[in-house]
């Protein structure tokens, strides 16, 4: 019974034991301690020690903190067709930990074209992709992505971010752990006062140009963990920037807005206004945001204005014919750094004038011959012509007009003389047959048969060398070298008149000559030229039986 009992007692003594947890080392495997993995990380700032459980000191990690990233798209509400689009694209890490390998991707709509980034992108041939690393805890990045619509429909644009956090924790291989290092009692973190911040951010578009209209927007938020108090908004525009008020705003460069009496943690103010585009250059807008408690928040905006540099200019003949369709070329240029959208050319038909054809789809309404050329480029330019025809004599004025989106405008026009086109003829008369030592004339009428007058008309004879000239006659005086006589210029002959010349001639030798006349004027690109056959038989004019034998 003794020893029966006392192995009962020393069964209950080792559950005892087990239960309160105090076995020697020799109770056995089931007594050794157990101890979780350590993470590598480092622990939450402000976090409790790692503490030990029980007696045999086993302890249990506190987690690292996890990283939260957020983003945000800004964009304009709306924008020109054909208008480059600014998005700027803000990534923050919100979070007491640092995120890794940042990536944010934009792809590209279908209706608009990449045009640049700022920073500079990894790739922007297929989805725009910035590899930003590591961001810090606490820490943003702002990134500016500039698009080009391709048509007039809305543009949607998506971008997205991600990154990588991950934890590493070691176990230790052997019969047993190693001790737990003995860590200092962390001190007792002060309690932090509850307290506001402002963040103020300011949008608006990057280029404009002159007289545009110019949005911007501000916003103000409360990052802190108090209520901002007495929160008051003002912004500063360059004199190259005009303010437009709206109803109930105040005119001047200098806005101020009614201060906020309350603005509560993570609540947000926001307000836009406009500002009309007056000098050419880098315009700088300066708000500023300050609340009652000392917060104070500056932002800065940069737009750069530039000036529309449209031209346009027309070809024209100085001089031209009545009733011939003449030829007008007119060019276009864009000379700016900005694309021109909706540009449209105006030809004002002049009086008189019979329009007949013109290139690149222009057509006429209402006395005027209309293109619509679309979107001009930077540094481009565009040729058309027209054909236009004048039935009434004299000075045509052609008018041109070229005008584009924002009111850009630019004139140009044409002076051309038009004249009748003269009709120039020239008849010889003379006796086919003459006998030697016989006499007769050569009668030569230069008549004007057009509706316009003959200018600087000027006659030359080249009488046959078997020919003596007895005497001439002739509207001008002529001078003589050999055989050929030129007549001085007449200044005109008019429509419908007539000259006479006449060469009275004694034949000296017999054989088949001709007689040569060449004629001149201002509206003749190659001279006329007529000749007149006349035989001269060897028997004399006795012989012939012809009068004054």
């Amino acid at each position: 019974m003794d020893s029966t009992h006392h192995a009962s007692r020393q069964a209950l003594l080792v559950v005892l034991a087990l239960l309160a947890g105090v076995l020697p080392p020799s109770a056995g495997v089931w007594a050794q301690p157990f101890r979780l993995a350590q993470s590598q990380e480092p622990p939450l700032v402000g976090a409790p020690p790692i503490s030990p459980i029980g007696p045999m000191s086993a302890a249990e990690p506190a987690d690292p903190p996890t990283p939260v990233v957020s983003l945000h798209v800004r964009a304009p509400a709306a924008s020109a067709p054909g208008q480059e689009i600014d998005y700027r694209i803000l990534v923050e890490n919100l979070s007491r930990a640092a995120a890794h390998h940042v990536v944010v991707r934009a792809p590209l709509p279908a209706n608009a074209a990449f045009v640049r980034a700022s920073p500079e992108p990894s790739s922007h041939d297929g989805p725009v992709i910035w590899e930003l690393e590591t961001l810090q805890t606490g820490a943003s990045k702002e990134l500016l992505l500039t698009l080009k619509p391709s048509g007039a429909s809305d543009v949607d644009l998506t971008a997205r971010v991600q990154f990588e956090h991950g934890e590493s924790v070691r176990t230790h291989i052997g019969a047993e752990a190693p001790p737990l290092p003995t860590a200092p009692a962390a001190p007792t973190p002060p309690t932090a006062m509850p307290k506001a911040a402002l963040r103020l951010r300011m949008t608006g578009p990057s280029q404009a140009l002159l007289n545009d209209i110019i949005q911007f927007q501000l916003e103000v938020v409360n990052v802190g963990t108090a209520d901002a108090l007495n929160v008051e908004v003002s912004d500063s525009l360059p004199a190259g920037l005009q303010h437009l008020p709206r109803a109930g705003e105040q005119a001047g460069n200098t806005l101020t807005w009614p201060a906020v009496a309350a603005l509560r943690p993570g609540q947000t103010w926001k307000n836009d206004y406009s500002a009309v585009a007056k000098e050419v250059g880098d315009q700088e807008n300066v708000a500023q945001a300050t609340a009652g408690d000392g917060c104070r928040e500056r932002a800065t905006w940069k737009v750069r204005v530039l000036e529309p540099k449209l031209t346009i200019a027309v070809t024209r003949p100085q001089k031209a014919l009545l009733n011939v369709p003449t030829k007008y070329e007119i060019t276009v240029s864009n000379h700016g750094a900005i694309a021109l959208t909706h540009v449209e050319v105006f030809d004002e038909l002049p009086e008189g004038a019979k329009f007949i054809s013109a290139s690149d789809g222009g057509r006429m309404q209402d006395r005027q011959i209309h293109w619509l050329l679309g979107e001009a480029p930077p540094n481009r330019n565009k040729t058309l012509t027209v054909e236009l025809q004048i039935a009434k004599e004299g000075e045509v004025v052609n008018r041109v007009t070229a005008k584009a989106d924002r009111g850009v405008t630019a004139h140009a026009e044409a002076k051309t003389q038009f004249e009748g086109a003269a009709g120039i003829h020239v008849e010889i008369d003379s006796k086919d047959k003459l006998a030697v030592d016989s006499e007769g004339d050569y009668v030569i009428r230069v008549m004007n048969r057009g509706n316009g007058d003959a200018k600087n008309l000027q006659l030359t004879v080249v009488v046959p060398e078997k020919m003596q000239v007895v005497r001439k006659e002739g509207p001008t005086e002529a001078t003589q070298e050999k055989q050929r006589f030129t007549f001085a210029p007449l200044a005109v002959l008019a429509a419908g008149k007539e000259n006479t010349y006449k060469f009275h001639v004694k034949a000296v030798r017999a054989g088949e000559v001709k007689l040569i006349v060449e004629l001149k004027t201002d509206d003749l690109i190659t001279p006329l030229h007529e000749e007149e056959a006349t035989t001269i038989f060897g028997e004399s004019a006795a012989a012939l039986g012809e009068p004054g034998a």
